[in-house]
């Protein structure tokens, strides 16, 4: 029987685990696909979208923490720990093909770039992506291995409910819309630089936004937040604390 009392530890370094599985899996990926297709031709806007994807997934953590009564060094610390995290994150994801998997990309519509033609090869490649990338068993451990591990840390979220009482709904309210809005408008941007078709564009931002309203409820209720912002808090106060002591040692 689960103990209660442990559900946060253990869905905190379920969590942890399962990140490193993750971009080990997508590592492998981006080595099998190697899609550089859309990074040969718009390599700017490849860089745009990957600092995007850092910075939007980061700076909720601003607010996050703030509200947590979070210090300001523990708050810096998450949003360039998270920053590099998901920077990493969406490199792998372009690399591996998923971007042009998930975006039915039509790499003819790209513009060529008039300096540096993209060399024939590469665009004989990158046109059958999409047939190259069928559900191979390493696509298929992938999507199983995520299935599973959001289950885990759905139940484990539920079990430790972990709410703090000073977060009105209001508050939460609010949280969920930066979380959900600033992750969701990389994604769209990605879509519109390949060229989507509007409705899939729509279908994107329906699905992104249930998705990370979602991984908000579940970080939350797991403990993630409270476990990111209180150990530093805690460390502050104790610091605090023994220099106190000291003075006090001091000055008898």
């Amino acid at each position: 029987m689960l103990n209660i009392e442990n559900s946060d530890k253990y869905f905190n370094n379920g969590l942890k685990i399962s990140r490193i599985i993750f971009l080990f899996f997508l590592l492998i990926l981006s080595f099998k696909n190697t899609d550089i297709s859309f990074i040969s031709v718009e390599p700017r806007k490849f860089l745009t979208e990957i600092l995007l994807c850092g910075l939007f997934a980061a700076l909720p953590y601003i607010a996050i923490g703030w509200k947590r009564g979070a210090s300001i060094n523990q708050i810096l610390f998450v949003v360039f720990v998270t920053f590099i995290f998901f920077y990493v994150y969406s490199t792998l994801v372009e690399f591996s093909g998923i971007n042009t998997y998930l975006n039915n990309v039509n790499i003819e519509s790209f513009k060529t770039p008039t300096k540096t033609p993209t060399p024939p090869t590469t665009l004989s490649v990158s046109k059958n992506l999409s047939k190259k990338f069928e559900y191979t068993n390493l696509e298929k451990t992938l999507l199983s291995f995520s299935i599973i591990i959001i289950i885990i840390l759905g139940y484990l979220a539920k079990v430790t409910h972990d709410w703090p009482v000073s977060l009105t709904q209001k508050d939460i309210t609010i949280e969920i819309l930066i979380f959900t809005i600033l992750n969701t408008i990389p994604q769209i941007i990605i879509a519109i630089n390949r060229n989507t078709s509007f409705d899939n564009i729509g279908k994107r931002l329906i699905l992104s936004i249930i998705y990370y309203a979602i991984i908000y409820l579940m970080l939350q209720s797991g403990g993630f937040f409270t476990y990111i912002f209180s150990n530093t808090t805690e460390n502050d106060i104790n610091q605090i604390a023994n220099l106190y002591e000291y003075d006090e040692s001091t000055s008898s």
